[in-house]
């Protein structure tokens, strides 16, 4: 249908995509807290009205009582604790454990769908009864489906939360038992019956990316924060709550930072837990120190980065996770270290994000150009779909091809828009415009994945910035090559 085709609706999408995992986990707050509300409140009604025609329900009231039930939807889940908990069993049938908060604020997101209705009355009549149009509109609005009913799920993940020193050995537990006598050189098995501490069991309720990475390990555990060398009382370790990070003293008064990750590349990690099976708490929970000849070492507890060991020399290495091979342990070069960079989900949100803005920059360069009705939308929704596929865990499967498929399809009508329209000046003045655009937009993300850049923050306000300053080229570039010429009939 043309309202889900519309590129308000198209656009949307876009927004919600991009706010929920790029914006909103860079710049948390009220703002862009809202953002996804406002942005969810446009499209909703035309995805309701799609189920509806397509249940054969479709009358003139259909986008009425869409935009009508949309609202009621939203009031009764976001003011009521009732309805919170059935959208929280509803999102937990359709993709996992999850869960849906009331938040009475929420409700000065209603107006958008005012917009949305907007968008209804400019599309209505343009309905085209054709099989291919209808087969095509539906499968623009394909992923509003899934990004409507899709959430994140919690999978069981792993998480070191504590280790000690017991009769000697280093023990070390995630639920794979481990202990070492000689310093983390070689490790063997241990029997986590005869530990002498409790180990909590992993939260099985949905973590957000942007919770706190703050340890709650539970009532029957007291973790260790400090620990001394046995024969040195003065020289001390302990973990800084809230980060992967371990202060050391030689005198029991002066403190310094002996081992460190940076905010930002801790930031990455949390950011990557979830996919990689891991607990997204990253932070320092307990500590031990175990005397060995020639010295000390320290093992440091980090819930979903491992393992971190200082030797007898004073060096720090990050061991990860002990790993079973064949029923047996694994050395420990091939234990599970999470990677501090290269994250391959970010490359494709990046690749994604660039595609989003080069489709939004075409649009805004060639304006209204008939060929652009499908390209920019079926561009654009597709990529936002891509965007949301590192989040999606049940659907992830289904949703790839469509996403693919959207951008494949999107990508050549736009080329062909740009090839064939009319108005072949602003095409070749705008499209130049609008492929740098795309390529700049996916360069900050991708240097943050990499480890080039350090902080998401700044990786997401440049892709911002870049993407803002592009269509708005775009723009300006299409608007002065229409101008009309000196003694000439206007360019359209």
């Amino acid at each position: 249908m043309a309202w889900a085709g519309h590129p308000v609706t198209a656009g949307a999408v876009a927004v919600l995509a991009l706010n929920d995992h790029l914006l909103k986990p860079a710049f948390p707050g009220v703002l862009t807290g809202k953002l996804s509300d406002v942005a969810g409140l446009v499209f909703a009604p035309a995805l309701l009205a799609l189920a509806f025609a397509v249940s054969g329900w479709a009358g003139r009231r259909t986008a009425a009582w869409s935009v009508v039930l949309t609202g009621i939807g939203f009031a009764l889940v976001k003011a009521t604790s009732a309805g919170a908990d059935a959208a929280s069993a509803l999102w937990t049938a359709v993709a996992g454990p999850s869960v849906v908060l009331a938040d009475p604020t929420d409700l000065l997101a209603l107006p958008a769908l005012g917009l949305s209705w907007a968008v209804h009355l400019r599309t209505r009549g343009r309905e085209d009864g054709a099989p291919p149009i209808r087969f095509v509109r539906v499968l623009v609005v394909v992923p509003l489906a899934v990004l409507a009913t899709a959430a994140t799920s919690a999978p069981p993940h792993r998480s070191l939360t504590d280790v000690r020193v017991v009769d000697g050995r280093l023990v070390v537990s995630d639920g794979v038992a481990v202990a070492s006598r000689d310093g983390g050189r070689t490790w063997e098995p241990a029997d986590p019956s005869e530990r002498p501490w409790t180990v909590p069991v992993p939260p099985t309720f949905p973590v957000s990316p942007s919770m706190s990475a703050t340890p709650s390990p539970g009532p029957d555990l007291v973790l260790q924060k400090s620990a001394c060398v046995p024969s040195e009382p003065a020289h001390c370790y302990r973990v800084v709550s809230g980060r992967l990070a371990v202060q050391e003293t030689l005198d029991g008064r002066t403190w310094r930072t002996s081992w460190e990750i940076s905010e930002g590349r801790r930031d990455f990690l949390r950011r990557e837990a979830l996919g990689r099976g891991l607990d997204p708490r990253i932070a320092s929970s307990d500590l031990a120190v175990q005397e060995v000849p020639g010295g000390h070492v320290v093992a440091v507890a980090n819930l979903g980065d491992g393992l971190a060991l200082r030797n007898v020399e004073g060096d720090w290495r990050r061991l990860g996770f002990p790993k079973i091979v064949d029923r047996r342990l694994a050395p420990v070069a091939e234990w599970q270290v999470p990677e501090l960079a290269d994250s391959r989900a970010y490359r494709y949100r990046a690749a994604f994000t660039g595609l989003i803005v080069l489709a939004l920059a075409l649009g805004a360069g060639l304006r209204a150009d008939p060929a652009l009705k499908w390209g920019v939308p079926l561009t654009v929704l597709g990529a936002a779909l891509g965007v949301m596929l590192h989040s999606l865990d049940l659907l992830a499967v289904l949703a790839a091809p469509v996403a693919l498929g959207l951008v494949v399809a999107g990508l050549v009508l736009l080329t062909v828009a740009v090839i064939t329209t009319p108005d072949a000046r602003r095409a070749k003045a705008t499209a130049p415009v609008a492929l740098v655009t795309g390529v700049l937009t996916l360069l900050p993300l991708s240097a943050w994945a990499m480890g080039v850049l350090d902080h998401f923050r700044i990786a997401a306000l440049a892709t911002v910035l870049l993407g803002g300053l592009g269509v708005a080229a775009a723009y300006l570039v299409g608007r002065a090559v229409g101008m009309p010429r000196e003694g000439g009939p206007p360019v359209r």
